[in-house]
Formats: C-alpha cells, sequence, structure tokens
C-alpha cells in the first residue's frame, strides 16, 4: 500500500477529477461523523495534513490506484460541468501557469501544447476528464454521481461495506445540513458547450459520459 495511505491509518478514498464534487463528498463524510479529509493525505505538497483520518477525498490519490488496497468511492459529474469548472475556475490546464497542482498533475498526465492556447486548454481538460475517470472506475468499488440524487444511495452502501451503519435516510439528513455550494468557485463559471470540445476527443468523451449516465 502506498506510504501515505498507511500512515494515515486510511480506511476508504474518495477519488474523481478535479472540481468534480470530491470537496462536497468530503464535507458530507463529516458531517455524518467520519472523519474524511479533503486533499489532506493525497494532495500536491505529497504529505499528510492534520489527521486523524479514517478517509481521503482528493484527485491526487488517482495515479496510486493501482498500488493501494483500499475500499474507493467514484464520484462523477457531467463532464461539460467539470471542464466548465477546470477551465474558468482553477488554473490548471492555463498555458504557462506553474503551480504545484499542475506540477503534480504533469507527473502523472500528459499536458499537450499548440499554438492555440484556448483549443489546447479544452482537450487538455477533456482528455484529463476521461482519462482520470476510466482510472478510477478500474478499481472503484462504488460510485456516486454528484448531480444525480438517486444515487446518494450508493454512499449508504459504501460506507456499510467499510464498517459503518447508515441508510440512505442518514445520507440524505446529513446532504440537507450542507450549503448547497459547499467547496463552489467563487469565480463565476458556465459549463463549455459540446461544440467547444475539440473533434479529436467528443467520441471518446461521449462514450465514457454515457457509462455514468450522462448525455454529450
Amino acid at each position: 500500500m502506498h506510504t501515505r495511505a498507511n500512515e494515515a491509518n486510511l480506511k476508504f478514498l474518495i477519488a474523481g477529477t478535479g472540481r468534480c464534487g470530491t470537496g462536497y463528498m468530503a464535507a458530507l463524510f463529516n458531517e455524518l461523523g467520519i472523519p474524511c479529509g479533503h486533499e489532506k493525505v493525497f494532495n500536491a505538497d505529497d504529505k499528510v495534513k492534520g489527521g486523524p483520518w479514517v478517509g481521503d477525498s482528493s484527485w491526487h490519490c488517482v495515479p496510486f490506484l493501482p498500488v493501494i488496497d483500499l475500499p474507493v468511492l467514484h464520484v462523477v459529474r457531467h463532464p461539460l460541468d467539470v471542464i466548465g469548472s477546470l477551465l474558468n475556475a482553477t488554473r490548471l490546464f492555463e498555458p504557462n501557469a506553474h503551480g504545484k497542482h499542475q506540477r503534480y498533475l504533469e507527473k502523472h498526465f500528459e499536458l499537450r501544447g499548440g499554438y492555440d492556447a484556448d483549443f489546447v486548454a479544452r482537450e487538455n481538460a477533456a482528455r484529463y476528464w476521461y482519462q482520470w475517470n476510466t482510472r478510477i472506475r478500474t478499481y472503484a468499488s462504488a460510485r456516486v454521481n454528484i448531480d444525480h440524487r438517486s444515487t446518494l444511495g450508493n454512499v449508504a452502501n459504501f460506507l456499510n461495506c467499510v464498517g459503518f451503519n447508515f441508510t440512505y435516510s442518514d445520507v440524505m439528513s446529513a446532504r440537507e445540513k450542507l450549503p448547497c455550494r459547499t467547496n463552489a468557485s467563487a469565480t463565476p463559471y458556465e459549463r463549455v458547450d459540446r461544440g467547444q470540445i475539440p473533434l479529436t476527443m467528443i467520441r471518446c468523451l461521449k462514450n465514457e459520459a454515457a457509462y455514468y449516465g450522462y448525455e454529450v
């Protein structure tokens, strides 16, 4: 198992892309009384922060899933919303941005370049959503669509499988106590239009989205 997962003595992981709802899910688990960090174990600083944590919710854990023997809850969100948020509320795919999160991503994902900065950013963001989710679902024990209320029952099932006793009603009650914009970006953004997705990515993005019940 990965050394940081051992160091933190984790029981589970929540994995998704950036801007898909990992922060919200950490808040939901904490509302249920389960100490779950948001990027506290797997993060761009490569160190455990705070704790003790029972779980960690993070996009940074994905490259290490093949060597982590823990139950994984896969969090997904509509790709056009995620891509819109990534492009407008973060600098992750901004050309010539060299923050710690981009440096982390560059270690584990091919950030392609080109003359048209906007096109390159959209292509990289779409390919990231596609590749990150396909990597996660190979190891996922359960999945929740952050924008599909009906899938929240999977959270209760997942928690029961990792040793906690919660019902769907418990999860929904905790959800009602959370602000609807938990971990939402302060920067307004709009989902990208399907026509803005490069043709090189539209087919595989469409197929992967359909696997989760989304239309692109």
